[in-house]
């Protein structure tokens, strides 16, 4: 997914609205996903945990556009520092 972190033509994609870009494309139908963020980015963690997927995340002009779409990384309020997200 083009983050449009750099983009001249568009302002940076918005963590929200590529988490529900990423829902919508999964399926799931939009009477289950939450408005808060947090809970659709839990949500996607959930429905990609157990599969294997390669999820492309490009043009990311910050850490905050790319944290909500890393499987695995909110646990039980645990977020472990990744090597190369720093801002």
């Amino acid at each position: 997914m083009d983050l449009h972190g750099f983009s001249s033509a568009e302002e940076p994609m918005a963590p929200a609205v590529a988490v529900r870009r990423f829902l919508d494309a999964l399926g799931i139908d939009p009477s289950w996903i939450p408005t808060d963020l947090d809970a659709q980015a839990a949500l996607y963690r959930s429905l990609v945990a157990d599969r294997r997927m390669l999820i492309v995340l490009d043009n990311a002009a910050t850490a905050d556009q790319v944290v909500p779409l890393l499987p695995g990384l909110h646990r039980a309020g645990h977020r472990p520092r990744q090597a190369g997200l720093s801002d």
